[in-house]
């Protein structure tokens, strides 16, 4: 069990650049109307602020080995010393899971003697109510409606 609930982002901070300090006044060789117009200038030099947009809401290796993995070797080692028979982990496909590639969290399930259960990305076997709607498709392609009228 977690110990609190944490949400998956993987925004990177940015650092701004640092702003030049605002031009001073030269009252003994320029006037208001070229102070002016240096102010302007330094304006529109300003560094703009960047905005960063999530990518999609896929997980990386990185995040999956630093955030989810590490709870899950501990409860697998836990659960190892209460039943020694092999444990295995049920997981979707996803690449960030390191089924696919030898990375960093294939390299860790290994160390750790850990076995995935071999699933498609998405698979309903990970989600039940997807069978209920295949049923349900499959009615309505038929036309096939069980009712009392």
């Amino acid at each position: 069990k977690a110990e609190k609930l944490e949400f998956y982002h993987e925004e990177e901070e940015v650092i701004q650049p640092p702003m030049p300090p605002r031009p001073r006044r030269r009252p003994t060789t320029e006037s208001e109307d070229e102070y002016q117009a240096r102010i302007k200038e330094w304006e529109a030099l300003k560094p703009h602020k960047v905005d960063i947009k999530p990518q999609g809401n896929s997980m990386t290796q990185k995040c999956y080995t630093e955030c989810l993995l590490p709870i899950y070797i501990d409860i697998i080692q836990k659960n190892r010393s209460k039943d020694p028979g092999p444990w295995l982990l049920q997981e979707d496909g996803d690449p960030s899971r390191g089924f696919r590639k030898n990375g960093l969290a294939h390299s860790l399930k290994e160390t750790n003697s850990i076995f995935n259960l071999k699933h498609p990305v998405q698979s309903p076997d990970l989600n039940p109510i997807e069978a209920i709607w295949n049923i349900i498709k499959q009615l309505l392609r038929r036309r096939i409606f069980y009712s009392d009228e």
